[in-house]
């Protein structure tokens, strides 16, 4: 589940009537409804708010559907299938046998062993090291093996409390991210990953660049999503400056190993991952100037959508 979402359903008017929450908070199984309702009073919105915030920090394992059952039976039928059509997508299989509840996102720095098997099902603990915050942690059994390495566990009981479940269209997008910290931005930053789903070719964005060695915001439009290489899964973006005083800052033509992905004039090109590719400058920690920036035309909208062939 992803907690930012549910949070954010207690701003988009959940509630029926101000007693609603107190509802959802016993059907979710929350204590200390009392004390909710004397800490916000008759601001029946924050009061949800933190019904649902407690529910996700002391459930196991919270998820749409028991979330969904639990308005069903606070008598929330209308909103409890909007929410289903909304967040309940269907499951397709992933290629490495990944499920939605198996990819998780490590909130906290933790200790992490390596491991090794000696057969099947049996593992022994070798060396102890520490992990950051952002890492992408894998579920299989009672272990979190670190962005999917199997040399490399977590022993479930001990961290729970400090992992967040996310979508497999988020995996895909923070599996790009090279750092844990930067992944860990993402990840935090409301409406990123959300919106990172819905990109599209033509979309114009904001991208960090690098010139004289100092990292600039320059406008960009999209002119391909998707993954790079079979055997790395995640999903990057390959954009186009459009501000005239980066060009020449990118790495490429729109070709990548030999593949052309899509066409610009050389070094205008750059091929990057989610945390370089934002909505709004300040997600990228940069501020964008306009002066002596172009305007981007109906001619740099142009559908470049097409499948990578050989260059």
């Amino acid at each position: 589940m992803d907690v930012r979402i549910t949070l954010k359903l207690a701003e988009a008017e959940l509630l029926e009537n101000s007693d609603q929450w107190r509802k959802i908070g016993c059907e979710l199984g929350v204590g200390d409804i009392h004390i909710v309702g004397a800490n916000h009073g008759k601001y029946s919105d924050r009061c949800l708010s933190e019904v649902l915030s407690n529910w996700i920090r002391n459930e196991r394992n919270p998820s749409w559907n028991k979330l969904c059952n639990s308005l069903e039976n606070a008598g929330l039928r209308s909103k409890a299938k909007q929410i289903r059509e909304k967040y309940c997508e269907p499951s397709t299989p992933d290629p490495r046998g990944l499920t939605e509840n198996d990819m998780h996102i490590l909130l906290k720095d933790q200790k992490a062993e390596t491991v090794s098997w000696s057969i099947p099902g049996v593992y022994t603990k070798k060396s102890e090291i520490e992990i950051s915050k952002g890492e992408l942690l894998v579920q299989k059994g009672k272990l979190f093996y670190v962005n999917g390495n199997e040399s490399v566990a977590i022993e479930c009981h001990t961290v729970c409390e400090n992992v967040a479940p996310i979508r497999s269209l988020h995996y895909k997008l923070l599996k790009a991210i090279p750092t844990a910290k930067a992944r860990f931005s993402v990840f935090i930053t409301y409406d990123w990953m959300d919106w990172g789903v819905d990109v599209k070719n033509g979309d114009e964005v904001y991208i960090r660049v690098t010139k004289g060695g100092d990292e600039y915001c320059s406008t960009a439009v999209v002119r391909y999503v998707g993954a790079m290489t079979e055997d790395q899964p995640g999903t990057l973006f390959g954009v186009e400056i459009t501000d005239s005083r980066y060009y020449g800052c990118g790495t490429s033509d729109g070709t990548f190993n030999k593949f052309r992905y899509f066409s610009c004039p050389d070094k205008n090109g750059l091929f990057l991952s989610l945390a370089s590719v934002a909505m709004k400058p300040d997600w990228l920690k940069l501020e964008y100037r306009p002066k002596g920036g172009i305007p981007v035309t109906e001619g740099m909208k142009m559908d470049h959508n097409i499948t990578p062939t050989p260059a």
